[in-house]
């Protein structure tokens, strides 16, 4: 039987959160993973925290020894790709989720000389009306929403195209700001 998609979602965390836990109540453990952290990284040096929450700990060595790595690669394929003209150098990035990438992209941007406009509008799964799992109540689309496009689009100007960067599994905000932003509005959907 296949799972719906917040199962699955709420599963994954909850491993993860589990993971976390087992790690940080082993020493034996902790090294193990430093170990296969080191592996897969060669540059990685284990970080030490002053505090003794080992979870604090379990989670900056992740972060800092894989997760902020494979960010830091994927912007800068993203601003290799807008060099050679395969992408756009407007970029959209929605709070929260790409937050990293934003910043991993505006700061690897000024390392490189190269210019990059990043917009962040306030769009996300509880603004743009969309069933949210990590809440219990539905409020439905903002009624600001299309105002909040209007804005954007008045931003962007006579940008002929853009990114978007998001790490959301779901692409859900992605499809309602494209539709917001590139079709008429006697086309647009309602949700």
């Amino acid at each position: 039987k296949l799972e719906s998609v917040p199962v699955v979602i709420d599963r994954l965390v909850n491993n993860f959160h589990d993971s976390v836990t087992r790690v940080s109540e082993s020493p034996e453990t902790f090294k193990m993973m430093i170990k296969c952290i080191s592996d897969i990284n060669r540059r990685f040096k284990p970080i030490l925290l002053d505090t003794d929450n080992m979870k604090a700990i379990v989670l900056a060595n992740v972060v800092g020894g894989i997760y902020a790595p494979l960010i830091h690669a994927f912007s800068g394929a993203v601003l290799r790709n807008i060099k050679s003209g395969v992408l756009a150098s407007t970029v959209i990035a929605p709070p929260r989720d790409a937050i990293p990438l934003a910043n991993s992209l505006k700061e690897l941007s000024c390392v490189y000389g190269q210019r990059v406009d990043i917009y962040a509008p306030p769009v996300n799964r509880n603004t743009a009306g969309i069933s949210n799992n990590q809440k219990e109540l539905f409020l439905g689309r903002s009624p600001h929403f299309e105002l909040l496009m209007d804005q954007v689009s008045t931003d962007l100007g006579q940008t002929s195209s853009v990114v978007e960067m998001e790490t959301g599994i779901y692409g859900t905000t992605s499809k309602v700001m494209a539709e917001e932003l590139i079709l008429p509005p006697r086309f647009r959907t309602v949700t």
